[in-house]
């Protein structure tokens, strides 16, 4: 029987072949693009329904949340229980925070890339985590093989129970870009 992840840190040296991984302390580098070693997953091993974000963001990283349950989708609560409400998948008493913990037996939460991405802005001097990370990502293959990897890595076997994969996000050539990476992996 295929499994998904435990909810917990998971170890992973995938995009990370040159040095040792130490998770929240090791950064991959390829091409204007920082990949930080923080790759985690929230919930079930065996859920009914996946939810997945694009990735760990300012909001999600590890030094702003304490606690490793308040890291996925740390900001959006509120709207992805609306988001689950209005699906039918959660009650009207219901959110999303109830969820997100070792016990869950029907959902599961992460990102689509487990790891934390960031791309250099040279306007700011500095790495962003949202903003046009997202679409850039769409266009750029050297960061398309991060995703390509944590797909192969963390979804290419999903348990039989699995009947709804829902991937957040507002950028429409993303998603293509996501899915087109799905079908090569996962042939359908």
């Amino acid at each position: 029987m295929h499994l998904l992840p435990p909810h917990s840190q998971l170890q992973c040296s995938r995009c990370f072949p040159a040095q040792s991984t130490c998770w929240g302390q090791s950064h991959e580098f390829n091409g204007g693009w920082r990949l930080e070693n923080t790759p985690a997953a929230y919930g079930s091993q065996n859920p009914v329904v996946l939810m997945l974000g694009f990735s760990g963001g300012h909001n999600q990283s590890y030094t702003v949340a304490s606690n490793f349950n308040d890291r996925p989708f740390r900001g959006m609560r509120p709207r992805i229980t609306q988001i689950l409400q209005k699906f039918g998948l959660l009650g009207l008493n219901e959110r999303v925070d109830d969820r997100i913990n070792e016990n869950e037996r029907d959902f599961a939460f992460g990102s689509i890339l487990r790891c934390s991405i960031s791309k250099w802005d040279d306007g700011k001097q500095d790495w962003a985590k949202s903003g046009a990370v997202i679409s850039n990502l769409s266009k750029d293959w050297r960061a398309q093989q991060f995703l390509s990897n944590c797909v192969e890595q963390f979804l290419k076997h999903v348990p039989s129970r699995l009947r709804l994969v829902i991937l957040l996000s507002n950028d429409l050539s993303y998603t293509r870009m996501c899915r087109t990476v799905i079908q090569k992996t996962i042939p359908m």
